[in-house]
């Protein structure tokens, strides 16, 4: 049987978790996360730390394929290099690269084959990074502090030196498992149309400069405490930090259906006689129809939830 240490924390608060451990154990578990004993080691005040936190909207939901990394500034040497300049110009988290796109951790244009997803970003495919040795550079020097989150919405990022740093996350709301959002979704919220390509397809870069599905959060500072050391000489333990896109999405259903009759020569007549060409599927017509309905709320009670007539389609 496995002995585990299981950390209580609450969601959409940051705090740092202090541990007191006097026995041996298998996994540390906080969240829907597990750190094993591995993967630790004591010494007098280590010198790296960890953050473990959710990313969060509707004011507690974990949102699943997040993006989270710590910021590291490109250094003076790299910066006087063109060919790393040029594909890594980020001197702070706010900067742009040259054609005006900032600091993010989206996949690059081309990177995915579904034909309803729409990509934004700039991060490196795994292809680029092993074919370009520059790109390979960039990727274990600055972006080695970068993970998604899993899907309760979880990011762990370990390793880290300890001391004050600055996070980012980014989310693409189109793509985040079963809570994605398709644009008719954010119409509804009262997004313009003429920011989508179509109600179920959204615009690129090139397209648009307003890029309703992505959520950023940053700068979001955040100092990282010891994760081993002695107790009476340092502070140890992890940096627990939830972020909160301050984002609400609503649960949606699609209601396709059809209104169809028989024609008024197929009609039945006063005396309650169907014609013997009632049913004739090239003799049926459509008509407009009042959509009625009903729900159950969070409360429990029903209510009418009309949404207007059918279109005579």
């Amino acid at each position: 049987m496995s002995d585990n240490i299981r950390l209580k924390t609450i969601p959409g608060t940051s705090q740092n978790i202090n541990i007191k451990i006097n026995q041996k154990f298998d996994f540390i578990e906080i969240l829907s996360l597990k750190i094993s004993q591995e993967e630790v080691y004591r010494r007098f005040c280590s010198d790296y730390g960890s953050v473990i936190g959710r990313v969060i909207i509707n004011r507690g939901i974990g949102v699943p394929n997040a993006k989270v990394s710590i910021f590291i500034p490109i250094d003076k040497e790299d910066a006087l290099d063109p060919e790393i300049f040029g594909l890594y110009p980020f001197e702070v988290v706010t900067d742009k690269d040259i054609n005006g796109i900032p600091y993010n951790l989206l996949p690059k244009v081309g990177d995915k084959t579904d034909d309803c997803f729409t990509s934004v970003g700039t991060f490196p495919s795994k292809r680029e990074v092993q074919d370009n040795p520059e790109m390979g550079e960039i990727y274990c020097k600055y972006y080695k502090f970068t993970t998604t989150t899993n899907d309760s919405g979880d990011y762990m990022i370990f390793g880290i030196p300890v001391g004050s740093h600055l996070m980012h996350v980014d989310v693409d709301l189109s793509d985040i498992g079963i809570y994605s959002q398709k644009p008719f979704n954010l119409m509804d919220d009262g997004a313009s149309i003429n920011s989508f390509e179509s109600p179920t397809k959204y615009k690129g870069r090139n397209e648009t400069s307003t890029l309703n599905q992505i959520k950023t959060n940053s700068p979001v500072g955040v100092t990282i405490i010891p994760f081993w050391g002695d107790v009476d000489e340092c502070e140890i333990g992890i940096t627990r930090h939830d972020i909160d896109l301050k984002t609400t999405i609503k649960p949606s259903a699609l209601f396709i259906g059809s209104i169809f009759s028989d024609s008024e020569k197929h009609s039945i007549n006063k005396k309650c006689k169907a014609s013997k060409k009632l049913g004739k599927v090239e003799d049926l017509i459509t008509s407009e129809g009042q959509i009625e309905m009903i729900r159950k709320t969070p409360g429990g009670n029903i209510e009418r939830f009309d949404k207007g007539r059918s279109s005579n389609r």
